[in-house]
């Protein structure tokens, strides 16, 4: 239900506002008058307040909160003030009575201006309080205020077909502590994952992205989401937002709602929800503050008539978009993103989330007076999006969420680090890239360099982006015998091609052309798989275990028969599953540590590879495999790393450099993800850098990950000693997860 405000100018001195109930009973509001007023917070009623001295007191009270450094009891004085304007007391109880005859619905309070209107944006709605509480953190009733931005596209946005496709865009050196605080957050989508498993994210990170490699990342991704974690600045009278430059001008990666819209739509459509994390996104600046000009260094005072960014973007076209402040260390600013994150991919209405995220992060407590972070998400919407609007359809990311059980793939630790292998398996997944054969390869034999788990994620990442993998993996359930030889790879190769059928829910093959072929080779009778009176699964593995004795097996069989069984593989899932399995989609062959190989190794490089990868040209199947060099066949593999085919990538595997960002956040995302069985006491709690925004932190996180291994992430020495650094108040310690219990059995 919506209590929807549109606040349009009188003329004067001032606004006229209007209220339009959506599914309300019994609650209506007359039309109001508000008066501006020089200062903070800008907004007054008629007549109210009149003494110099609660001007004053409301005005201190109003900077204080608008520079985040408010003394106790400002926010709520501020917050009964905004109540004030916009409702009044004497309609506090018809409100609280309207909302909790609801049903348990949430209440939209829907406030909408115009994008131009400066003084209205600068206002934080978010805090209202009616005298007895915060309205958007009131344990007893659901209410969301979100901002419509008048004159916007009033078309009706599609939802997103699940998994959404979340694209983090970085647009400074993660080197930028203030920056490396923001990116924290992206640590939380193994959180929300874990709280999801009914569906699904696909997630693509660019760091230092530029405005070409915004757009070329939008052009290739098709993002549904994007969320950009980067500084912010009013330039111009207009709201920025800090890129790399695309060349050598400073200015140049400077990227306004204009030129953001244009990289956001590069791939035809512009994404549904877009993010903007760790700026004043949401805010305008003071009427005081003078700025420079990117241009010229000229000093100018702003623009009567900024606008915050992320409403500009809405009325460039994006129907939703949030701007987001504050720090991941803060507790409430956590679970307010955890929150809102999970329900949104779980289907829920927006504003469920919304009202939902900003309830669980006061479960154990009330909103502080001292910190208005809580209530810094502001959400801008388009007149198209309708009152409890769903963002996502999780019919699709269900689907993903069935195929990824069966290949088992690890998702712990929380993969972070490894970003040109993350970006060089995307190209691999663009049908007509060159690129159709990855090396991961470790630099030594040192175990936990994370090898194997690379291909766990790629797998997982495969599925979630409409590709059906192809996994040798050597551990777990379903995990397949290190081939040493020809007949133990088209054997391994043969099994991992059933698997992949059976997670894909297909018919098993009988007449598989490798099956066939090995059959042929071992001399044994096709009668076996003809017997009706037993299940395929049985006659199948009566049949493999018959194949013992298969050792020398011709490498042109086994390179002919994969590109057959591979393209009806892609073929059948493709009918199976239209709109998961795509006309784009591959088969994506994963194989562990080929350094184990054997003679089978060279027969695979030099024989069954090709510049298809395992494929056609019709039906391409790219592959990854993984490697420890220098190890077993290293001659084999060194010279195939030293002149590598034009298909063929090879990428090293090395310890996190925990001078540099991105490894240096591997520490804070992992502490951010318990372990679901953690190796003691302290793993089943949340750890934030108390300051991450200064030198200490990255001596910290050295000592957690004395020999920077990713395989160091989950040990039982690196809780010990993130358990030592919180007593000694290093990091902040919180179990999120038993907050977020009590909240879904309240």
């Amino acid at each position: 239900m919506r209590l929807r405000v549109s606040i349009e100018p009188n003329g004067t001195d001032g606004y006229v506002a209007t209220y339009a109930t959506e599914g309300i009973c019994g609650f209506e509001l007359a039309q109001r008058s508000i008066v501006r007023m020089e200062g903070a917070p800008g907004l007054r009623q008629p007549g109210a307040p009149t003494s110099d001295d609660e001007l004053a007191s409301l005005a201190r009270a109003a900077r204080n909160v608008k520079v985040r450094k408010p003394l106790a009891g400002e926010p709520e004085r501020v917050g009964r003030h905004l109540f004030d304007v916009l409702i009044g007391q004497d309609n506090r109880q018809l409100l609280r009575d309207a909302v909790a005859g609801s049903g348990g619905q949430t209440l939209e309070i829907a406030l909408r201006w115009a994008a131009n209107e400066r003084t209205l944006h600068a206002v934080p709605w978010e805090l209202m309080h009616d005298g007895r509480g915060f309205l958007t953190a009131d344990r007893e009733l659901s209410i969301a205020v979100t901002r419509v931005v008048a004159g916007s596209p009033d078309t009706r946005p599609e939802p997103i077909e699940s998994p959404p496709h979340l694209l983090f865009v970085i647009g400074s050196d993660l080197q930028d502590p203030r920056i490396r605080a923001g990116a924290e957050f992206v640590g939380l989508l193994g959180r929300i994952r874990e709280e999801n498993r009914a569906t699904e994210l696909v997630v693509r990170v660019i760091e230092a992205a530029t405005p070409t490699r915004l757009a070329d990342a939008v052009a290739a991704f098709r993002p549904d989401i994007v969320n950009f974690i980067s500084h912010g600045r009013i330039d111009g009278g207009r709201a920025r937002l800090e890129l790399r430059p695309d060349d050598a001008r400073p200015e140049s990666g400077f990227a306004d709602s204009k030129r953001l819209l244009a990289a956001l739509g590069a791939a035809g459509r512009l994404p549904r929800l877009v993010v903007v994390t760790g700026c004043e996104s949401g805010t305008v600046p003071a009427a005081e503050t003078s700025h420079a000009d990117a241009s010229d260094g000229v000093q100018r005072e702003p623009d009567a008539h900024a606008a915050p960014l992320a409403a500009e973007l809405v009325q460039g076209g994006i129907p939703i978009a949030v701007g987001m402040t504050g720090r991941v260390a803060d507790r409430a600013v956590r679970l307010f993103t955890r929150q809102f994150g999970s329900v949104l991919v779980r289907g829920g209405a927006l504003v469920d989330a919304l009202a939902q995220a900003r309830r669980a992060a006061f479960i154990d407590t009330e909103p502080p007076s001292e910190s208005i972070d809580w209530a810094l998400p502001s959400v801008f919407l388009s007149d198209g999006v309708p009152d409890g609007h769903a963002l996502v359809d999780t019919t699709r990311g269900a689907a993903v969420v069935e195929f990824l059980r069966p290949f088992e793939f690890r998702d712990e630790p929380v993969f972070c680090g490894r970003r040109p292998v993350r970006e060089r398996f995307d190209d691999l997944l663009e049908r007509d890239n060159e690129i159709k054969l990855l090396v991961a390869y470790a630099v030594d034999d040192r175990p936990g360099m994370g090898e194997s788990r690379v291909l766990d994620e790629l797998g997982a990442h495969a599925v979630r982006a409409g590709h059906v993998p192809v996994a040798l993996l050597t551990r777990g359930k379903s995990g397949v015998l290190t081939p040493t030889t020809t007949g133990d790879l088209a054997k391994v190769f043969e099994l991992a091609l059933a698997r992949s059928r059976n997670a894909f829910q297909l018919p098993d093959r009988l007449d598989g052309v490798l099956l066939s072929e090995l059959m042929d080779f071992a001399n044994l009778d096709r009668s076996v798989l003809d017997d009706a009176t037993r299940s395929t699964a049985v006659r199948l593995t009566r049949v493999r275990g018959a194949m013992g004795g298969v050792a020398d097996f011709p490498v042109d069989l086994l390179r002919d028969a994969l590109r057959e069984d591979l393209a009806a593989l892609i073929v059948d899932a493709r009918a199976r599953w239209p709109g998961v399995v795509n006309p784009q989609s591959m088969p994506v062959v994963l194989i562990d540590r080929v350094d184990r190989y054997g003679d089978a190794l060279p027969a695979l490089l030099q024989d069954v590879l090709g510049y298809r990868g395992l494929g056609t040209d019709d039906e391409p199947a790219p592959v990854v495999m993984s490697c420890v060099l220098p190890g077993d066949h290293q001659a084999v593999l060194g010279d195939a790393r030293a002149t590598p085919p034009s298909y063929a990538r090879w990428l090293p595997i090395t310890p996190f450099d925990l001078s540099s960002g991105e490894d240096l956040l591997a520490t804070s995302w992992a502490l951010l993800n318990p372990p679901r069985n953690p190796p003691t006491e302290e793993g089943k709690v949340v750890y934030t850098p108390a300051l991450p925004d200064d030198d200490v932190w990255p001596v910290n996180a050295r000592r957690l990950m004395r020999e920077g291994l990713p395989g160091d992430l989950q040990t039982g020495r690196f809780y010990e000693l993130a358990g030592m650094l919180a007593d000694n108040h290093a990091l902040n310690r919180d179990d999120d997860d038993d907050i977020l219990r009590q909240w879904a059995n309240r």
